[in-house]
């Protein structure tokens, strides 16, 4: 079996269906879809960057791009697309894709706890916010990477593919220096990687530091820096 959700077009898994039954009924308690192996890729890295859109921030990250001429992946929040529409149009004038991030970036509980109701609602507020100022998301991350069979269905419904990420500095953490953030991310990046980064949530001067020596250091691996794939 394979399945096209959650991973970019260059690179492609095995999925392993794992159906959970109770010991004693028989019935299925739950089924969880799990990727096989390494996965095929061409040689390309996608830069992604989460919880935005964010003042001053995403703009210098976006500039720190356009310098290089690195197309990239944004993952909004749709609270923030409402209240910072100027720089939602600032990162699609610029040619970057961007994704749908949820509306109010639930973790505790997490996207995957919440009713199907809530679940619908974070991603299609978002979209709608977006659409407003014409941007048509197709891509959908769960925030914390969280996901289940039922987010995987209604990300469908609503004709986006959930992304999540393959390599993470954990640069969120404000205790986290530039040297570590790119040091974790070159060690880490091979081809049909998709980069975890932020360029909202809080202060991410470190992340923006380290970017364009991330992007160097990429590049110098003979790896192409890509946008994800827009179709769902």
């Amino acid at each position: 079996m394979r399945l096209d959700t959650g991973v970019p077009r260059w690179r492609r898994f095995r999925i392993r269906r794992v159906t959970v039954a109770g010991a004693i009924s028989g019935d299925v308690v739950s089924t969880r879809d799990v990727p096989v192996g390494r996965g095929i890729s061409h040689g390309e890295v996608a830069l992604t960057f989460d919880d935005g859109p964010w003042p001053v921030q995403t703009k210098q990250v976006v500039d720190i791009l356009e310098r290089f001429h690195v197309p990239a992946s944004f993952f909004m929040v749709g609270n923030l697309v409402e209240r910072y529409p100027g720089i939602v149009q600032m990162v699609a004038h610029a040619g970057m894709r961007i994704g749908d991030h949820s509306w109010d970036h639930p973790v505790d509980p997490a996207l995957a706890d919440l009713s199907r109701q809530r679940v619908a609602e974070e991603i299609s507020k978002t979209a709608d916010a977006l659409a407003s100022l014409g941007v048509v998301p197709r891509l959908f991350r769960p925030p914390g990477g969280s996901f289940d069979a039922a987010v995987l269905r209604e990300a469908a419904r609503q004709r986006m593919r959930v992304v999540t990420w393959s390599v993470d500095p954990r640069d969120w953490n404000s205790r986290v220096s530039s040297k570590q953030i790119t040091r974790r991310v070159l060690g880490a990046v091979e081809a049909g990687s998709i980069v975890l980064m932020h360029d909202g949530g809080g202060d991410q001067s470190a992340t923006i530091h380290a970017l364009p020596k991330i992007i160097r250091g990429i590049r110098r691996m003979g790896l192409r820096l890509v946008a994800l794939p827009k179709r769902a």
